[in-house]
């Protein structure tokens, strides 16, 4: 539309999209809903994730992924390296691409992609699995589309 998005070095702009729509271009394809509750707990597409915000945060926020900053565990495991986890997602289809495999997956109405490395595991269609977060690789938006700063607990 003729306008600016974002204007910096690419590092910055690639890591910290400005806007929604920026992080969408550059590769966060994936989105999930976050409702925050304020005492620093907060609901993934309906899931209730305990210290996922940082506390006093409240209010109904988007975050985005790429394809590589998600985690699949099988449901019902432990362990994982992602330091939250969603439980209700189900794989659709794998398409193998040599080492790695993309994963698609369905959670409630939500598609994700998810490139799992093939050394850790491939899934199957039909597979109930997790979807694991990592805080330090995932980006929140207002309902603007606006990054927010500081909606996740120190680590």
């Amino acid at each position: 539309e003729g306008r600016f998005e974002q204007i910096g070095k690419p590092e910055e702009v690639y890591r910290r999209p400005a806007t929604e729509y920026v992080a969408d271009f550059l590769g966060a394809r994936n989105r999930l809903a976050l409702k925050a509750e304020g005492d620093g707990s907060a609901h993934v597409e309906g899931v209730r994730l305990a210290g996922f915000v940082r506390s006093g945060f409240t209010g109904s926020y988007v975050l985005r992924f790429r394809d590589t900053d998600l985690k699949l565990r099988p449901a019902g495991s432990t362990g994982g390296d992602a330091s939250h986890w969603v439980s209700g997602a189900e794989v659709v289809e794998v398409l193998p691409a040599g080492d790695h495999a993309e994963h698609v997956v369905r959670i409630g109405d939500r598609q994700l992609f998810i490139d799992v490395p093939v050394a850790q595991g491939v899934f199957s269609p039909g597979q109930a699995v997790e979807v694991g977060i990592d805080l330090a690789h995932t980006l929140c938006y207002d309902s603007n589309g606006r990054r927010v700063e500081d909606w996740a607990p120190v680590r």
